[in-house]
Order: C-alpha cells, then sequence, then structure tokens
C-alpha cells in the first residue's frame, strides 16, 4: 500500500485579524509546500493571548475539556512576541503528523450535520455521553427533558449540530443549542433557559479535531444576530471558541466546589474553619436530640414529586425571578428528579423533625460529582435549628459515603459556600453579533447593565 500523502496545514488561533506576520507565514507556507490552508479561531481564557500554529501535515486539538489542547509536536520553535492592536501576540511553529486518505488524498474529518430531530435518548448519544467530559447538564436525561419540556414554553427552536465518523455514523461531538428571538433579535444560545448552570460542548475524549472543522460547524448554522452561550466553565471555552467563534468574557459570579476526602471526618478537619466546624457541631447536636431528627434521602416517586413541588412553595417569595414558581419549570425538575433517581442522575433529601418535613434539597450527580441545585427550608418556623447548613453537612456526609469526590455547590457566591471548603472557579460567557441589530442590542443590554450597576453601588469583580 503506497504511504499515506501529507498535507500542510495552517492554524489561526486568537483574532479573526489576520496579522501581517500571519499573512506573509501563509504565503511562505503555500509557496513551500502543495496543500490546504486552514484557519482555526481559539481563544485562551486567561487573556487575550494570540498563538498561531504553522503545522506540517496536521493540526489537532484537543476538544474533550481535558488539560491537553493539541497534541505533543515533534518539534516547537517560540519567536518573541509582538504588539497587535494593544494584544499581546506570541507566534509557536509545531511540527506533526496526520493520517489521509491515498486515494483521495482528503483527511478523514467528521461528517457535520444540523439535526434539529436528534434522539438524546439514543443510544449513539449515551454512548459519546459516557466517554465525554461533559457535565450533568448534558446528560440525556437532562437534555431530552430540557427541549421537551422547557423549550416549547419559552418559545426556543431546538438547534443540535453533530459530528459524526465518516466510516461508522459513530458520534464525534454533538453541540446542544437553541434559537429563540427577544425583542426581534435572534438568540443562538445554549441549553440554559436559566436552570442550566454549566455549558459545554460533548466531545468524545479521543477527538483530535483538525483546524478545517470549525468552518463546517459555523457553516451548518441556521442564522442569528447574536450567539450567547453561558454559563461556561474555563475548561470548556476553548472548545466552545473553536467550536463557533466569540469572545470569552468573565462574569461576575463564579463557581464554587469542595474537594471531598475519603472519610467524612477527614474531609471536616481540612475543608472546615475551626470556628464554623463548632458552631455547626453544635447546631447538629442539638437538632439531633429531637424526636424524629433526620436527614433522609427520597426514593419513592410521590415522595420525590411532593419534595420538588415543596421546594417550589418554601421558596416562593425569597427569590426575585425564581424560575421554580412556573408550574412547567417544577414539572421539570420533577420528571428529571423522579427519573434520575432511578437512573442515579439525581439526589433529592429531606430534613425531618418530629416526623415532619422542615426542609428539602435536590442536585444532580455525574461522574463522582455533586451538582448542588435547589433548597427550600421553612426557615420561619424552624429557622432557629439552621436546617439548610445542616442540609449541606449531612448531604456531603452522606455523598462521601457513595464514594463522591466532589460536592459542587454550583453557581452563585454566597458567601456561605466558602464555609465549607470550597475552591473557586471562574465562569464565562461567550459572545458573537453576527448583524448590526445584534451588535446594536448589544450595545444598548451593555448600556443598560451598566446603569444597573451604577444604581446599585455595585462593581464588577
Amino acid at each position: 500500500m503506497p504511504p499515506s500523502p501529507t498535507i500542510t496545514t495552517l492554524a489561526r488561533c486568537g483574532n479573526p485579524a489576520i496579522c501581517p506576520r500571519l499573512r506573509k507565514l501563509r504565503r511562505r507556507t503555500i509557496s513551500r509546500r502543495a496543500g490546504p490552508i486552514a484557519a482555526c479561531l481559539r481563544h485562551k481564557p486567561n487573556g487575550p493571548r494570540l498563538q498561531i500554529f504553522h503545522v506540517r501535515d496536521s493540526n489537532r486539538i484537543n476538544l474533550a475539556g481535558s488539560q491537553s489542547s493539541r497534541s505533543t509536536p515533534n518539534r516547537v520553535r517560540r519567536k518573541p512576541g509582538r504588539s497587535n492592536g494593544g494584544r499581546r501576540v506570541s507566534y509557536h511553529v509545531v511540527e506533526s503528523t496526520r493520517k489521509v486518505d491515498a486515494i483521495s488524498g482528503r483527511s478523514r474529518q467528521p461528517i457535520v450535520a444540523q439535526e434539529d430531530d436528534f434522539e438524546f435518548r439514543g443510544p449513539d448519544y449515551a454512548a459519546l455521553f459516557d466517554c465525554s467530559n461533559a457535565t450533568a447538564f448534558q446528560h440525556p436525561v437532562w437534555l431530552d427533558a430540557l427541549y421537551a419540556r422547557l423549550a416549547p414554553r419559552r418559545d426556543a427552536e431546538k438547534i443540535v449540530v453533530t459530528g459524526r465518523a465518516p466510516d461508522t455514523g459513530a458520534l464525534e461531538f454533538v453541540l446542544p443549542l437553541i434559537r429563540r428571538k427577544k425583542a426581534g433579535i435572534i438568540l443562538l444560545e445554549a441549553t440554559d433557559l436559566g436552570v442550566s448552570d454549566y455549558a459545554a460542548p460533548v466531545c468524545r475524549r479521543s477527538f483530535r479535531a483538525d483546524a478545517s472543522l470549525a468552518s463546517k460547524v459555523r457553516g451548518v448554522l441556521p442564522d442569528f444576530d447574536i450567539m450567547r452561550l453561558r454559563p461556561v466553565r474555563s475548561e470548556h471555552v476553548a472548545a466552545w471558541q473553536f467550536f463557533l467563534g466569540g469572545e470569552a468574557r468573565k462574569q461576575d459570579f463564579s463557581a464554587h466546589a469542595s474537594v471531598l476526602a475519603d472519610s467524612f471526618s477527614g474531609w471536616r478537619d481540612t475543608a472546615l474553619g475551626a470556628s464554623f466546624k463548632k458552631t455547626l457541631d453544635r447546631k447538629k447536636k442539638r437538632f439531633f436530640k429531637h424526636d424524629g431528627a433526620t436527614v433522609r434521602l427520597l426514593d419513592a416517586r410521590h415522595d420525590i414529586q411532593a419534595a420538588i413541588a415543596a421546594i417550589a412553595r418554601l421558596r416562593a417569595g425569597r427569590f426575585e425571578g425564581d424560575l421554580i414558581q412556573s408550574d412547567f419549570v417544577r414539572e421539570f425538575y420533577e420528571d428529571v428528579a423522579v427519573e434520575g433517581a432511578q437512573l442515579g442522575l439525581a439526589r433529592t433529601y429531606t430534613i425531618e423533625l418530629a416526623d415532619s418535613p422542615i426542609g428539602y434539597a435536590f442536585g444532580l450527580t455525574h461522574a463522582g460529582r455533586f451538582y448542588y441545585l435547589l433548597i427550600g427550608c421553612d426557615y420561619d418556623g424552624h429557622g432557629r435549628h439552621s436546617p439548610g447548613l445542616i442540609l449541606y453537612d449531612s448531604m456531603i456526609e452522606d455523598w462521601i459515603a457513595n464514594d463522591g469526590k466532589i460536592y459542587d455547590f454550583t453557581i452563585g457566591d454566597e458567601p456561605f459556600k466558602k464555609e465549607f471548603g470550597t475552591e473557586e472557579t471562574a465562569i464565562y460567557e461567550i459572545c458573537e453579533n453576527a448583524t448590526w441589530p445584534g451588535r446594536l442590542a448589544t450595545a444598548g443590554l451593555s448600556a443598560r447593565e451598566r446603569l444597573r450597576r451604577l444604581w446599585d453601588g455595585g462593581r464588577r469583580t
């Protein structure tokens, strides 16, 4: 069999504007070797840094959300940075290899398509999800319920972009999106709708994307004025930007999670401050002295449904814009909580006193991580017991007993989270204005946000 032919690919990462150095490099590359030239748009989340990759034979980018962002090069030569419109530019020359079809001379790229009838309950997506680094908010049950229950009620259109292996049709990646119109502006968004705390593309861990794939993905997208992907954890920014482009903007709130130990006592000794631990122990001791005082995990369907309904009732009037006060949002959580309890995706807890519930909490689980989402307690009648703090501590104890590795308090900077020894993770929004109406709308929203902050006397962190 003849050796596979090689091609030369030039990938550009960062700002869409091509600097003079890059144009010179493109001309030199074309003159030296025959082959296609592909551009890759990618933004480093830790700062406005442009990186240029001149790759002989291939540019493979790892999109699964792991620490390594590209395959190990054979040779790297770093050139000094230079200024480009106020940005710092660094150049990296990388050599690696890629296999291409010996007959057609083309690389075996995934087949990209928009599949709006995509079945998230199907075995192909389940297989992809299991071998990805996606979060519980991309679980088949969560996304299926979101598209079925929430999207129609929010006038959101289902948009799903897939990449399939050309030989087997197996999924390599899935981009779950929605499209909706607000005030005449067409928005392309991640599957947020106010309930999903982390937006992430779902990519096979072994998947390595060629730079030219990005243009194919964007070519199948429907028309939109503004693209808005949020909330995005820092480890998922690069993959989203590779596929869809856009500018990453750090948000003024973070996510908080506590890394657990092998034992509950060991975790408490290292994670909790001495003063908070003493206070929490005193509250728990006093609470559990009462008859019928307990914290337990619910498993019966009617108990879980009643718990979600009670959470909505107990939260009424406490949180501005609380979505669970809408019947269709409450029903969405009920569906996920009931089915998730059977599949190991969801856990719903109750705290009881004298055999009567005084509070509930609900969250998702995936890959050793608990994602706390909802809590509702009778603070008017039992606030002296601090039922919320007792619930959190007891839930963490139960999660450690079930080999849990991380308790994720998810997004929001409530002060109590730090008391549980959490680590902070930056959250981003990725935006792109595709049209003039989109640019004008974004400018108006930004101005309104600045006025709101001035009125509230707040500052962006």
